[in-house]
């Protein structure tokens, strides 16, 4: 299991929730993806590379406490940014990989089980994740030209939050 992420982290890394819609509206009105050649739609690891870093640029953190928190902490809390003052809290942890473009996303995982109601953990409610899509790239290697890839729009759900909901009834 991943060690959940200081703020101070996240700032490091240039990561931030608000990073998502931004690269979601980017990326989704953004020209089609120029080919490192013409004729070519591969491009060099070096060049995916850059286009990471770009996306990366693009990112701010947000504040906020440390993702070390717990569900008693938030309950006993309860002020700041909307994800510690929610009846369900979240933390964000950082999502890497490699082969996608941004490589690092923050994705939001619930800080309780069941909901704070009355500055308590309730279990009587259900903390569920929010997911959002967002539009990524993945790096795919180029068959007919090796050691190059191509940069294929891909459609992810992203953990964006948490929210509170009765418990699904069993029949």
């Amino acid at each position: 299991m991943e060690q959940p992420v200081t703020v101070r982290e996240l700032r490091d890394q240039d990561i931030s929730l608000c990073s998502l819609l931004i690269i979601s509206n980017h990326v989704s009105s953004s020209p089609p993806f120029i080919p490192a050649a013409r004729g070519s739609r591969c491009i060099s690891k070096a060049q995916f590379h850059r286009l990471d870093r770009r996306y990366q640029a693009r990112l701010r953190a947000t504040g906020g406490q440390q993702g070390t928190r717990t569900c008693a902490q938030a309950a006993g809390e309860m002020r700041g940014e909307a994800q510690h003052r929610s009846l369900a809290p979240w933390t964000y942890r950082i999502d890497v990989d490699d082969d996608r473009l941004p490589s690092k996303i923050a994705f939001a995982e619930c800080l309780c089980s069941g909901c704070i109601i009355n500055r308590h953990e309730s279990m009587s409610y259900n903390s569920v994740l929010v997911f959002g899509p967002l539009l990524v790239r993945r790096k795919t290697e180029c068959l007919d030209e090796p050691g190059k890839y191509a940069a294929k729009k891909e459609l992810i759900q992203v953990p964006v939050g948490c929210t509170c909901v009765v418990p699904k009834q069993t029949k």
